[in-house]
């Protein structure tokens, strides 16, 4: 195989939760990730995966044939899995200071060498929060490393902006500081060089990662947002193949977020 696939999808409450509809959450979301066969997969929200001794998330590793990591730290977890073409060459996470927990692995894979993965899941309510976190997180950025920083940024971008001028007022605070969309994460991003590989690719899609069929938040009002984000080093970006919001019958009822895959070249 010539390419090297990355997943990066929010659960939703651990997978297993049943909302408003009796169906089984854990297996549309195994489909789903069974079918994109992914490299490197980071889920979020693996709530309660630490329990009897991580139980589900060896069930996760068993059924996708992956291995992995669980950064199990309060009510919100993140699990890391890799293809047998990868290697862990280290894990850590660290609950503090964050109002979710941040995953840090350095990996490695014959075309990529070795590269650090950030996986982070946002405050949800504070874009001066939001923004501490970021810079928090791109210090931890190890010197002359490519990183991929991934997750759900609970943020709207500056290529967004005007996008989801329906925002509800009741929703709206937890974007808008002094009148306008706050863009700080973006702005720390692009100021250490990062790449948008969403917006890199398609310049003009909306590429909404929220809301699914699933999701029946009053905040909304219809509103749909991009909230999950890949974001890449200079070297990884310019091997970015394609990327795309995995929208489908399974997806829209899997989980309150759209799953989002980036495929890399890993020859020139």
């Amino acid at each position: 195989m010539n390419t090297f696939n990355v997943l990066e999808y929010n659960i939703y409450l651990g997978g297993e939760q049943r909302i408003e509809v009796e169906e089984d959450r854990t297996k549309l979301l195994r489909k789903v990730m069974r079918r994109v066969s992914p490299d490197l997969l980071v889920l979020l929200e693996c709530n309660g995966w630490e329990k009897n001794n991580c139980a589900l998330f060896r069930d996760y590793e068993r059924a996708l044939g992956m291995k992995g990591h669980l950064a199990a730290g309060g009510d919100f977890s993140t699990a890391l899995m890799v293809s047998g073409r990868v290697k862990v060459l280290s894990f850590d996470f660290d609950p503090k200071p964050y109002w979710h927990l941040v995953m840090d692995a350095c990996l490695e894979t014959e075309g990529l060498g070795e590269f650090q993965v950030l996986a982070c899941h946002l405050h949800p309510f504070s874009p001066a929060e939001r923004a501490r976190e970021m810079e928090l997180i791109l210090s931890r950025v190890r010197p002359g490393t490519e990183a991929l920083i991934l997750g759900d940024f609970n943020a709207i971008g500056p290529t967004d902006a005007k996008l989801p001028a329906d925002i509800p007022q009741t929703f709206r605070e937890r974007f808008v500081t002094g009148g306008v969309i706050d863009t700080r994460v973006f702005s720390l991003l692009d100021a250490q060089g990062y790449v948008d590989l969403y917006r890199k690719w398609h310049p003009k899609e909306p590429g909404y990662t929220i809301p699914t069929a699933l999701m029946r938040n009053p905040l909304f009002e219809g509103t749909r947002l991009r909230l999950d984000y890949i974001f890449a080093g200079p070297q990884l970006a310019r091997r970015l193949q394609d990327i795309q919001v995995l929208e489908s019958e399974e997806t829209q009822r899997a989980s309150d977020h759209f799953p989002l895959l980036a495929e890399f070249r890993l020859s020139d």
